[in-house]
Order: C-alpha cells, then sequence, then structure tokens
C-alpha cells in the first residue's frame, strides 16, 4: 500500500517536528469540543492538522498529509483505516465509543501493531457520550453496554451505539496526549503559567506535562487556591506554586481598618459565603 502511494516518509523519526492529525466527521461520532481539544494538543507540543470530509476528497493529498503525521487521534471508525499511510513508529489514538470495546481492538488494535504502529486507547465515559442524553443513568445501555452488544446487531443498530458524539474530558485525554509525544520519541515542552487567582487558572489543563503554574493568591483565597488549582495541578504532571499577597498589597486596605474583620480574619466571611454583615456593615470579598 505504501509502495503503490510513493510515501516519502518510512519512520517517524524523520518528522523534525511532532505532527498530529485529529480525523473530524460532520455527521455522526462528532467531538463536540474540537476547538478546544485542538488547544490542548497543542500546547502539549504537537503542530495539529485537522482532517475533515473536504480534505479527504483528495486521496492522494490526504494520503502524503497522513505519512507526514507522527500521531493519529480519531473517535473509532472506518478513517482508522487510514493508519496505513502513517510511518513506521508512529501512533493511533482511538477514542473507543461506549460500548465498543470489542470492535476497536478486533478491527484496530490488534492488525495495527503488526504493522509497526504503537497504539493507545482512550475509552470514554458515560458522562463523555451524547447517548447519556437519550437514556438514564441506571440505564444498562450505560451501566452494562456490553449485555446490550450479546443480544445481537439488531439489538445493538437499535440503540445507535455507533452514531455517538462525544465531549471529550480534557483533564483526562491530556494524560493520553503526552504519553503518545513520549511514545513518538518527544518530550514535552517545558513552561510556566503565572496569573492572580480566579477561573482563567484553569488554563492549566492546556500546559505541557512538567510546566509550572505560579498562583497570585489574593488575600482571603488560601482556601481556594489549594482546593480548586494546587491539588488537581499534581496529578495532572504540573508544578504549582503560591505567591500569597500580604496586607499592604490588597487593594482592600484603602477600603478597610486595619481591626476590620475583613482584614483580621478574611477566612470567616468566606465561610458564610462571601457576603456577611457584621455591625451594621456589609462585607463582599472578591
Amino acid at each position: 500500500m505504501r509502495e503503490a502511494h510513493e510515501l516519502k516518509v518510512a519512520n517517524v523519526k524523520e518528522i523534525k517536528k511532532p505532527k498530529l492529525m485529529l480525523i473530524s466527521w460532520r455527521g455522526t461520532q462528532k467531538i463536540l469540543n474540537e476547538r478546544v481539544l485542538v488547544q490542548l494538543m497543542e500546547q502539549v507540543g504537537f503542530q495539529v492538522v485537522v482532517a475533515d470530509d473536504k480534505t479527504i476528497l483528495s486521496l492522494e493529498h490526504f494520503v502524503e498529509i497522513v505519512n507526514s503525521c507522527s500521531v493519529l487521534v480519531r473517535v473509532q471508525g472506518a478513517g482508522l483505516a487510514h493508519e496505513l499511510f502513517l510511518p513506521d513508529g508512529s501512533v493511533l489514538v482511538r477514542i473507543v465509543l461506549l460500548g465498543m470495546e470489542w470492535n476497536a481492538e478486533t478491527y484496530f488494535g490488534g492488525p495495527g501493531t503488526t504493522m509497526g504502529f504503537r497504539h493507545l486507547e482512550y475509552k470514554i465515559s458515560p458522562k463523555e457520550s451524547s447517548i447519556l442524553q437519550m437514556y438514564s443513568t441506571d440505564h444498562l445501555v450505560i451501566t452494562e453496554p456490553e449485555s446490550v452488544l450479546a443480544k445481537g446487531f439488531e439489538a445493538a443498530r437499535a440503540v445507535d451505539f455507533d452514531k455517538q458524539d462525544v465531549k471529550i474530558d480534557l483533564f483526562r485525554f491530556k494524560k493520553t496526549l503526552v504519553k503518545a509525544l513520549k511514545l513518538s520519541g518527544r518530550s514535552c515542552k517545558d513552561g510556566e503559567f503565572v496569573q492572580p487567582h480566579g477561573a482563567g487558572l484553569t488554563h492549566e489543563l492546556f500546559l505541557p506535562n512538567g510546566a509550572v503554574v505560579v498562583q497570585i493568591v489574593p488575600l482571603g483565597l488560601d482556601w481556594a487556591s489549594n482546593n480548586y488549582y494546587g491539588g488537581p495541578a499534581a496529578p495532572m504532571g504540573l508544578k504549582y506554586l503560591e505567591y500569597k499577597i500580604e496586607l499592604k498589597e490588597s487593594s482592600l486596605c484603602e477600603k478597610y481598618g486595619p481591626d476590620d474583620p475583613v482584614i483580621t480574619n478574611p477566612g470567616s466571611l468566606y465561610a458564610q459565603g462571601g457576603i456577611c454583615r457584621q455591625g451594621g456593615h456589609e462585607y463582599r470579598l472578591g
């Protein structure tokens, strides 16, 4: 097959910068949060090519692009047959649909091993599947999808397992991307991310493995910083540092006296919901 298309790249070692192809369909098996997923892939260290229906119209051009990639990612389906054009040593990442584990391994995992590829599976959880919108969380389709498949093709077809859309859990999938990068002979880019405490720190999801998160912690928010950012950072492969501001660095000192509870014990006010009335005064932090 490779000889027939005169493919130029024989081994992944010939690819200078790690390049990932994400196969994207506009019918079923869509990745609903594709845009942010691509951002995550780029932050991990990949040059990303998104191949949609139009890209594949020109077979020769499409085959050349596949052959230039070190990693191929797609929700399982016929598109994974494009692994035939990947160079030796490349990595195939299969996003396995709910209830379709047998299909993924039988048709893609097994054959690919003999072709010189490395394989990674990302099995979606029920909350990542559009199937959850049609069935309750305690339905057999969700809790034991294999029992539906055991009833035969028609039963499985009625459930439409093969027509699921997915919304990828970025936290979970990042680990798979980092592993794919390492398997392709690369290492993640180091980096630093500094920002005052706030929702923006959820951007740490897109940092490469080994990066450093420096959080500037406002007065009275020590509890939130560790619970929402410091704690999750470690299992994500990130290093976490805190800079806790002093009283003189906070603008609250311009509004409240040195003996005011807002200054002396701000944590007590947050424990009451962020708004507290004491001595005829209302305090609102944040």
